[in-house]
């Protein structure tokens, strides 16, 4: 009888063991549920600079005034394709090719100075909006993996009806050639934000040929509409 009474108290103390054991992990989830749930509450709510500081982007903190608008003067062709999402405008004269959803436009055969149109996308967890494309795309794509350090420009305009963020960057391609501004290479980008999509356009030539590019940009920019 003390046998069994021993072993029916060794069993009540291995299950009361075992019970707290299990409840140890649901307590756990239970602290870490409510801070899931407030991060997608966030993500939502517009404040772009806690959602960029939460996935390591730095908000970009510089200003976009008007831009100055070189206009283009002489024929152009028209672009549609029906791969592809846009329709523009460019110097009649110039080639383009698609790859993808991208389409390249340039004045020579050597395709540069070229002219790209096509989408990008912010990193997961981060609301697509112009703003954290600003800090993403300034300060995570261009200054920490490209270690381009300066803007020579930014400004504001519009793409498809919509505010669009501008900037003139130059790059050094190789050590050799710092003390050769002239074969430094210049891109200009702009950005917006359209139905939750970034569409971006780009244009880079060595600086030299850098100007000579920019009205024919302009044209695409401006003539840009959604097919």
């Amino acid at each position: 009888m003390k046998l069994n009474f021993l072993l029916a108290a060794g069993v009540l103390i291995l299950l009361f063991a075992l019970g707290c054991v299990n409840s140890a992990p649901q307590d756990a989830q239970q602290d870490i549920l409510p801070t899931s749930a407030n991060q997608t509450t966030n993500a939502g709510s517009g404040d772009n600079t806690k959602i960029a500081g939460k996935v390591g982007l730095t908000p970009f903190e510089g200003s976009f005034a008007p831009c100055t608008i070189q206009p283009f003067i002489g024929e152009k062709a028209a672009f549609s394709d029906e791969g592809v999402a846009y329709r523009f405008s460019y110097p009649i004269g110039w080639a383009w090719e698609i790859f993808l959803e991208q389409v390249s436009v340039y004045p020579t055969e050597n395709q540069l100075p070229s002219i790209s149109i096509g989408t990008d996308s912010l990193p997961g967890g981060v609301e697509t909006t112009l703003e954290n494309y600003d800090a993403y795309r300034i300060n995570k794509r261009l200054k920490e993996d490209s270690g381009i350090l300066e803007l020579d420009e930014t400004c504001s305009t519009a793409i498809f009806g919509a505010t669009a963020h501008q900037i003139i960057y130059t790059d050094i391609p190789d050590a050799e050639l710092v003390d050769e501004p002239d074969m430094h290479i210049k891109t200009l980008e702009i950005w917006a934000e359209k139905g939750g999509k970034i569409y971006l356009v780009s244009a880079t030539a060595r600086a030299k040929d850098f100007d000579g590019i920019i009205p024919g940009f302009n044209l695409i920019v401006s003539s840009l509409e959604l097919n």
